[in-house]
């Protein structure tokens, strides 16, 4: 196997940047928290009447000096409110108004996700699949995106790894790709084909990046 790509430093960075255009700090921005809390409603609207786990964490979006203001979406009961509403686990967007403003001004989500301007903050730090569909599908393919997810098969099937014998979900619980032929590593990692992720069939299949498991037992 070649050898890893070593990682850029920071001067290549400098390099890299010098001569470009600094195409974020030219906009001008015109944020409105109301257009922002209308245009998440919008997305709340088409989700209404989804199903949501009780364990959803609440995403909140931060702006402003001290991250004293902000919003607060509960998906469970598809409501959005000003201000830090709640406890508990909680999925915060830290940025700028400017990065705000773009989420409001027509910007796919995603894409202003990918400027590298936000600060994203979980707790417990524990990646969650529908929080994240929520945050950065786009309104076209939101509802689907979580269809996709809160109705993935539960379908069993056995594999073999190690001359050991185990039972899994047969369906990945990130976008359900079929493991029935995911390599398992020599240390009885699952890796699912479509998005690397992977999951410790020692310890139940718990995925090591989320809160995610295929529910992995030992079969006769």
């Amino acid at each position: 196997m070649a050898d890893p790509i070593p990682r850029p430093t920071h001067e290549a960075f400098l390099e890299l940047r010098a001569g470009k255009p600094d195409v974020w700090g030219a906009l001008e921005a015109k944020f409105d928290a109301a257009v922002l809390m209308a245009v998440v409603e919008e997305r709340l609207d088409q989700i209404w009447d989804l199903d949501i786990p009780e364990d959803m964490p609440r995403i909140v979006f931060i702006w402003g000096e001290g991250g004293q203001d902000c919003l607060t979406i509960d998906l469970v009961e598809k409501r959005v409110e000003r201000g830090l509403v709640g406890s508990g686990a909680s999925l915060k967007l830290i940025a700028g108004e400017k990065y705000f403003w773009l989420m409001h001004n027509g910007g796919r989500w995603q894409d202003v996700y990918l400027s590298l301007q936000a600060e994203v903050e979980r707790k417990p730090d524990v990646f969650n699949t529908i929080a994240n569909v929520f945050v950065f599908s786009d309104p076209s393919n939101l509802r689907d995106a979580l269809l996709s997810t809160l109705r993935i098969p539960k379908e069993r099937i056995e594999r073999r790894w190690d001359g050991r014998k185990c039972r899994i979900d047969r369906f990945c619980p990130h976008q359900g790709a079929d493991l029935g032929n995911a390599h398992i590593t020599e240390d009885g990692f699952l890796v699912c084909p479509r998005h690397g992720w992977r999951f410790n069939l020692n310890n139940g299949g718990r995925c090591t990046a989320s809160s995610d498991t295929i529910n992995s037992e030992a079969a006769d």
